[in-house]
């Protein structure tokens, strides 16, 4: 089966400020219950596989329960990225309809998640979140996403020590990206990047380090042609050659439109689905 796989930004708001982010506009505007589930529809119908529900912090809506329901009841799978820190007030409707859920940690103490920019308490949400999940529902596929940056990359090590310490709640995955310079991250691109010599080389310590785990990554070469964005706004968007282009608008397009636009974009798909494979091998 080819995955059709968007990533859906259902809001601008976010609870942290991180220097690196490349998420949702904030100048967007959060599309309404109705828009989304509009567009939903459309794209189940246009036969999309997966919906990675992301942001800004998705579960900053207060109608994200009802949003994953939708979702869930569609017969489509339901990706989650959030930064766990309001993942306790959802987790009934989380551990039943959600099949993966990404976690960010970049340091393995708080005073380097600090550094990185995350809140120094990201270190204990992401641990707890994941104990959270692996109690509630052991299927749930987890990953922890890590941003490697000129701060960071020589202590990864011991972060994967922290990661796997206890194989009870050990991340299924983890997941190593290069520090891309888009969105806010254009500001402080000399704070942050690295090489990709640097960064393929602490790829490969870090997968020596650990063998017998799950350990993908993603370069910022490796970055481009392999997504497609719904916009809080509802612009869909692609990124290619480290820029974000306009697609077009989910809501004003038709199903025969989205159609065409998934077959426009079958190698991004196919990228998409690859650059996912994680998702979709317990």
């Amino acid at each position: 089966m080819n995955e059709f796989i968007i990533d859906f930004q259902v809001t601008k708001m976010c609870n942290l400020n991180c220097e690196f982010c490349c998420g949702a506009d904030k100048s967007k505007k959060d599309s309404t219950l109705e828009e989304i589930k509009i567009v939903i529809d459309k794209f189940g119908k246009a036969g999309v596989d997966r919906i990675v529900l992301t942001g800004g912090e998705p579960l900053i809506r207060k109608d994200i329960d009802e949003i994953i329901n939708y979702i869930y009841n569609k017969g489509i799978n339901v990706y989650l990225s959030t930064n766990g820190y309001f993942l306790n007030e959802h987790i009934d409707v989380v551990s039943k309809c959600v099949d993966c859920i990404g976690l960010p940690l970049d340091g393995y103490t708080t005073e380097l998640s600090e550094e990185m920019t995350r809140k120094d308490s990201q270190l204990d949400v992401t641990l707890n979140s994941l104990k959270l999940i692996k109690e509630k529902n052991k299927n749930i596929i987890t990953k922890v996403g890590t941003v490697v940056s000129k701060i960071n990359y020589g202590t990864l090590d011991r972060l994967g020590e922290l990661l796997y310490k206890d194989k009870n709640f050990a991340p299924d995955v983890w997941r190593l990206y290069q520090f891309t310079p888009l969105g806010e991250g254009k500001k402080v691109k000399n704070k942050f990047y690295i090489t990709d010599e640097e960064f393929d080389e602490v790829v490969k310590k870090i997968k020596n380090r650990f063998p017998d785990k799950n350990i993908g990554s993603l370069s910022n070469a490796e970055s481009n042609d392999t997504y497609i964005f719904i916009a809080p706004n509802m612009e869909i968007v692609g990124l290619s050659d480290d820029d974000y282009i306009s697609l077009g608008n989910a809501l004003d397009m038709s199903y025969t439109e989205i159609v065409e636009l998934r077959e426009k974009m079958k190698e991004t798909l196919k990228n998409a689905k690859k650059n996912r494979e994680w998702t979709i091998t317990q």
